[in-house]
C-alpha cells in the first residue's frame, strides 16, 4: 500500500484551500491535508502532524510565509516548503527562494503544482542521501586507523580526520584552509612537493600517486618521524582533490632495525636459524641455514617449512613438531633432515614458540646444526667399546681355557698319585697281610674279607686314575672316545653305541682334550640317568670348524627345569671358552641331543 503524502497547508481562505486540495487529490490519490491559519497552529502542526510537505500562502491576517519559513528553517526539517500565493513580485519570489523555500506557485497556475511537489520531494530525497553519504563518509574517516588528509588543487587542506590530529598534533580547526606545505612537510621535502604539485597540474600525472611511499613527516612540535603514505587523486565534477592515507611507522622502523641487527648477528653464527609465522611459512632463513640445507633464503621465503622437508618420515615429524609449537610447547631432539639435493644428515634441533608484545603466539623459531661428525665419532666410539669388550671376553676365555688346562694337569697329577702311590701302599698292605696268613693259618678267615676290600680299592683307584689321567700332548681323540664307548658297553646296562669320526684337519691338543671331556661328561649323564638303549656320537672337523653331536633315545628331561648337577654347565663353559656354541634339545620321553660347534 502506497504511503500517504501528509501536507500541512498555511491558508486563511477556505475556498482557496478547498480548491487546492481537490486539485491535488485528483492528481495524487494518496494525499491528506491539515489546514492551519495561525503561527501557533503551524508550530503545533509541525510537532504533532509530522508533515511530508508544507504549502504556504504568502499573507495571513496575523502570520505570513516569511515568518513561517523562518520557523521552518530553525527546525532544519528535511521536507519541501512551497509558496502557493495569489500575486508576488519577482523580487519577493527571488528573496523567498533565497531564504529557503523550494519553489513558488501562483494560484492561477495550479497545474504546475504537482510537478513542483514531485521535484521538491525528489530534491529533498537527494539531499538526504547526500547528507547520509556525507555522514557515513565522515564516520568512516573518523573511525579509520590511518590519518586521512585531503587537499584541493591549491594545496589547501580540506579534510583532517581525528587520527591526523593525533598523529601530527594539529587540531582540525588549526589546519583547515592552510596549505599542506605549511604544516606537516619537512623543509627538505617542500621544494620537491611544490614541483610535483605543479607537474600534476600541467600534465595530470604524478610519480608518487597511487603508490605506497615511506618518508619523513613533521609534527607540530617540530620533530620529524617516519610515515608510510599513499596519495590518490580524486576527480569530481565540482573540482579535483587529493586524498592521503598516512600511518606512523616509527615502531616498525625500530623493529626492522632490530631485526636487521639481529639478522646480522644470526648470519655470523654457525647454527641454522629459521623462523616461521604461526602457519609454518618461512619468514627468516640465515646464512648457516643456506649452507646446511642447500636452500637460499630467497627460495624459502613464504614457503611452508613442511614443504621444504621432502622425506615422508621427516615431513611427519615436522608436522608433529609444528603441532607442539602451536600449543606453546618447546621441542628439541635429533631430526633426520633432507637437503635440497635429496641427501640427508642428522641434525639436533631446538624449536621455540614466538609471542608478540601482547603474549599472543605468532610464530616459531628453530636452531639446528649438523651432528654428522658427532654421530660418526659416537659410532666410532661404540665400535671401539665393542672391540674392547670383545677383547676382554676373549681374554676371559683364554683365562678360562688356561684354568681348564690347569685343572686337567691337576687331574693328571691326582690320577698319577692315586695310581702310583696310593695303589702301591694298598698293594704293600695286602702283601703284609698275605705274609701273616702264611705264618698263621688261623687268621686266614679273618683277613680274607679285608684283603678283598683292598683288591676292590686297588681296582677302583685304577679305573678312577684312568678317567683322570689323559695325555696332554699328541692326544689320540678317536681312541679316547672309543675307550669311553668300551666302558659304556661294559656297564651294568649295556648300550648300543654308534661312533663316527671324520676329521680332515688336525685339531689342537687342548681342543681335543675339551672335546673328550664333553663327550665323557655327556656319556656319564646318559649312563647314570637316561636309561638309553642307543647312543650316537659324531665328531666332524672341516673348514676350520669342529662339530660334535651326541644323541640318545633315553627318557629325556625338561631343559627348562631345575638341574641338580653341574655337568651341562661345565660343558657350556668349555664350549664358550673356545667361542663355540652348544645347542641342547630334550623333552620327557624323547631322549636328548647335544650339538656343539667350535671354530679353530
Amino acid at each position: 500500500m502506497e504511503k500517504k503524502l501528509k501536507i500541512l497547508m498555511i491558508e486563511d481562505n477556505p475556498d482557496d484551500a478547498e480548491l487546492i486540495q481537490q486539485f491535488l487529490k485528483k492528481e495524487k490519490e494518496h494525499c491528506e491535508f491539515r489546514l492551519v491559519m495561525t503561527e501557533e497552529d503551524f508550530i503545533s502542526g509541525l510537532d504533532e502532524y509530522h508533515p511530508d510537505l508544507i504549502l504556504s500562502d504568502n499573507t495571513l491576517p496575523q502570520f505570513n510565509a516569511t515568518e513561517a519559513l523562518e520557523i521552518f528553517r530553525q527546525r532544519s526539517l528535511p521536507i519541501p516548503f512551497i509558496l502557493v500565493t495569489g500575486t508576488v513580485s519577482e523580487e519577493f519570489a527571488a528573496n523567498i527562494i533565497k531564504l529557503g523555500a523550494d519553489d513558488y506557485i501562483l494560484k492561477d497556475r495550479l497545474t504546475r503544482l504537482p510537478s513542483a511537489i514531485d521535484a521538491a520531494l525528489q530534491k529533498k530525497k537527494s539531499e538526504a542521501a547526500v547528507r547520509h553519504s556525507e555522514e557515513v563518509r565522515k564516520l568512516i574517516m573518523n573511525a579509520a586507523l590511518d590519518a586521512i588528509i585531503c587537499i584541493d588543487l591549491s594545496g589547501i587542506i580540506t579534510v583532517w580526520n581525528p587520527q591526523a590530529e593525533k598523529l601530527f598534533g594539529w587540531k582540525e580547526a588549526e589546519v583547515i584552509g592552510r596549505k599542506l606545505s605549511e604544516t606537516i612537510i619537512p623543509p627538505q621535502y617542500k621544494e620537491a612537493h611544490n614541483k610535483g604539485f605543479d607537474h600534476y597540474l600541467k600534465t595530470g600525472e604524478g610519480p608518487v600517486l597511487n603508490k605506497m611511499l615511506e618518508m619523513s613527516a613533521l609534527h607540530k612540535s617540530g620533530n620529524e618521524f617516519p610515515v608510510e603514505l599513499a596519495i590518490a587523486p580524486v576527480k569530481q565534477s565540482d573540482g579535483d582533490f587529493f586524498c592521503a592515507f598516512i600511518r606512523d611507522i616509527t615502531e616498525r622502523k625500530k623493529s626492522e632495525d632490530k631485526i636487521r641487527f639481529n639478522a646480522s648477528l644470526l648470519n655470523k653464527v654457525g647454527q641454522a636459524v629459521i623462523a616461521t609465522d604461526i602457519n609454518g611459512n618461512v619468514i627468516y632463513w640465515n646464512n648457516a641455514a643456506e649452507h646446511i640445507y642447500g636452500w637460499t633464503a630467497a627460495e624459502t621465503m613464504g614457503k611452508n617449512i613442511i614443504d621444504l622437508t621432502p622425506a615422508q618420515q621427516s615431513k611427519e615429524l615436522a608436522v608433529e613438531i609444528m603441532a607442539e609449537l602451536s600449543k606453546g610447547n618447546f621441542w628439541s631432539g635429533e631430526f633426520l633432515v633432507q637437503r635440497k639435493d635429496g641427501s640427508s644428515f642428522p641434525a639436533f634441533v631446538t624449536d621455540s614458540p614466538i609471542y608478540d608484545n601482547e603474549g599472543k603466539l605468532n610464530g616459531m623459531i628453530g636452531v639446528s646444526f649438523d651432528i654428522s661428525e658427532r654421530k660418526r665419532s659416537e659410532e666410532s666410539l661404540k665400535s671401539m667399546e665393542k672391540e674392547i669388550l670383545k677383547q676382554k671376553v676373549q681374554e676371559q676365555k683364554k683365562i678360562t681355557r688356561a684354568m681348564i688346562k690347569a685343572q686337567e694337569e691337576e687331574k693328571n697329577h691326582i690320577g698319577q698319585e692315586l695310581h702310583d702311590n696310593i695303589n702301591q701302599i694298598l698293594a704293600g698292605t695286602k702283601m703284609y697281610l698275605s705274609m701273616i696268613v702264611k705264618k698263621d693259618e688261623s687268621v686266614k678267615e679273618v683277613l680274607q674279607y679285608p684283603m678283598e676290600l683292598i683288591d676292590n680299592s686297588i681296582e677302583e683307584i685304577r679305573l678312577l686314575s684312568k678317567k683322570q689321567v689323559t695325555p696332554l700332548k699328541n692326544i689320540d681323540l678317536e681312541e679316547l672316545i672309543r675307550g669311553i664307548i668300551r666302558n659304556l658297553a661294559q656297564s651294568t646296562m649295556p648300550v648300543s653305541t654308534r661312533f663316527e669320526y671324520v676329521v680332515s684337519d688336525p685339531l689342537p691338543d687342548d681342543l681335543k682334550l675339551n672335546i673328550y671331556r664333553i663327550v665323557q661328561e655327556q656319556v656319564n649323564n646318559i649312563s647314570k640317568h637316561a636309561a638309553a638303549k642307543n647312543v650316537n656320537i659324531l665328531i666332524k672337523a672341516e673348514n676350520k670348524a669342529m662339530n660334535l653331536e651326541i644323541t640318545d633315545d633315553g627318557k629325556g628331561f625338561n631343559v627348562n627345569g631345575k638341574r641338580n648337577g653341574i655337568g651341562i654347565s661345565n660343558m657350556m663353559n668349555r664350549v664358550e671358552s673356545y667361542n663355540g656354541k652348544l645347542q641342547l634339545k630334550s623333552s620327557p620321553g624323547k631322549g636328548c641331543s647335544i650339538k656343539v660347534k667350535i671354530p679353530y
